[in-house]
């Protein structure tokens, strides 16, 4: 069974990601985060989703 995380954060920090991708609203960036299955169809954050906000994180926080 999949795990999902619910914590909002990652949500919007996705949906960030997303908008630096070219998203340009926030339903755009929802689209583009479920396209690149980040996010179920709940909005919840899937695996993927988890793994490229805390890749992201470290990535800008040195």
């Amino acid at each position: 069974m999949r795990q999902f995380y619910t914590h909002s954060d990652y949500t919007d920090a996705l949906l960030n990601i997303a908008a630096k991708h070219g998203a340009s609203d926030r339903i755009a960036a929802y689209e583009y985060c479920m396209n690149k299955k980040w996010l179920c169809g709940y909005g919840r954050v899937t695996d993927k989703g988890f793994h490229k906000v805390t890749a992201n994180f470290y990535k800008d926080n040195p």
